[in-house]
């Protein structure tokens, strides 16, 4: 059996994000993990289901690889600061917590 998935990015491509001083990295994609997690509602007991794609990605400048989630990645800068801009546009991060 074989199982195919479409992913944003494949093994060997550079993808950009936001480090932890929310500088923007590049790294090259080294592994591609998906998992798939299933959500049981406590009040419900509905089960749901997703599927979280992670990717390894190596930075050029350090040892070690860093693990970034599908949607944090990027293909270029002007991606990152596009996303940014429509996030002030938007004003959603002046939405209260629920």
């Amino acid at each position: 059996m074989t199982l195919t998935t479409e992913t944003k990015f494949n093994i060997g491509d550079t993808a950009y994000f936001l480090d932890v001083n929310h500088d923007i990295t590049k790294g090259v994609v080294t592994k591609i993990e998906n998992k798939i997690i299933v959500h049981k509602d406590w009040y419900t007991e509905q089960k749901s289901t997703f599927v979280l794609t992670e990717y390894i990605l190596k930075i050029a400048d350090i040892q070690d690889s860093a693990r970034i989630p599908e949607e944090k990645l990027f293909n270029n800068p002007e991606d990152i600061v596009a996303a940014l801009n429509e996030q002030i546009k938007s004003r959603t991060f002046d939405e209260p917590f629920n």
